[in-house]
């Protein structure tokens, strides 16, 4: 069985959750350490409810987040009804 260091995608949230996948997300993950600015965290922790930016906060997480994993490679954050995160080594087989 692999460790979450040896996968290439996890799998964060479920698209069940819907408008509050990024409110989810933001609680399961540090996004600080994916360099998105604390205000923005904020904004998504708080909910879609609260901040007219809701949305426009989460596709610039998405279009932008990366960390520096443990094993060396850059993570990115990546929608498709769930919410993952994958290596910078994933196949492109894997988004289609």
């Amino acid at each position: 069985m692999k460790t979450m260091r040896e996968e290439q995608v996890v799998l964060l949230v479920d698209g069940a959750a819907g408008i509050y996948c990024a409110q989810h997300t933001a609680e399961a993950i540090n996004l600080t350490e994916w360099d998105i600015a604390i205000e923005d965290v904020e904004i998504l922790k708080a909910g879609p409810h609260e901040n007219d930016l809701y949305d426009e906060v989460w596709a610039s997480a998405l279009d932008n987040a990366e960390k520096k994993g443990e094993d060396g490679h850059t993570w990115h954050l990546h929608q498709a009804q769930d919410v993952w995160m994958f290596r910078d080594d994933t196949p492109d087989s894997w988004f289609n």
